[in-house]
């Protein structure tokens, strides 16, 4: 029998966030994401800007895992406010770190994230946020982390 994972899943509260925003459309996972978080961050670059964060994958709704289209927006947090293009407001939020690899989708951790929002009386809001706190380029696949971000509230829509 297959072991059952157990996930970390946290409460916070997350401050407001300023963010360089830059939507798009993922067909090809992981290289589409790729290309969409290197050209928001070549637009801040290009505006003499800085980022002060790691790179925040924003999706509107709840995550669709055998959608061949997903359209989200990477959100980098910048240093100087008039950069930016959308402010992600302060948020309470359940939050549960995974590993990446080609192996491991983020599909139980979702699902674990959910179920804790029910257990505990809390609804979604979106969006949800994906942060990308090591990079990949610098980091072992085996070291890769993302930290999903699902805020919460006390009230269905």
């Amino acid at each position: 029998m297959a072991e059952v994972k157990r996930y970390d899943i946290r409460a916070k509260d997350l401050d407001e966030i300023p963010v360089r925003a830059m939507r798009g459309k993922v067909t090809e996972y992981p290289n589409d994401l790729a290309t969409l978080m290197t050209a928001s961050l070549e637009e801040i670059i290009s505006m003499g800007g800085i980022c002060s964060g790691p790179p925040i994958v924003l999706y509107d709704k709840e995550v669709d895992f055998n959608s061949m289209e997903t359209e989200l927006e990477v959100a980098w947090p910048v240093t100087d406010k008039a950069l930016a293009n959308k402010v992600l407001p302060p948020v309470r939020a359940a939050s549960v770190i995974e590993h990446l690899d080609p192996d491991n989708s983020l599909e139980g951790a979702y699902e674990a994230l959910y179920a804790w929002i029910k257990k505990n009386g809390y609804y979604p809001a979106y969006p949800i946020r994906e942060i990308y706190d090591t990079d990949p380029q610098a980091t072992s696949s085996e070291q890769l982390l993302v930290e999903i971000v699902l805020p919460l509230k006390k009230e269905h829509d």
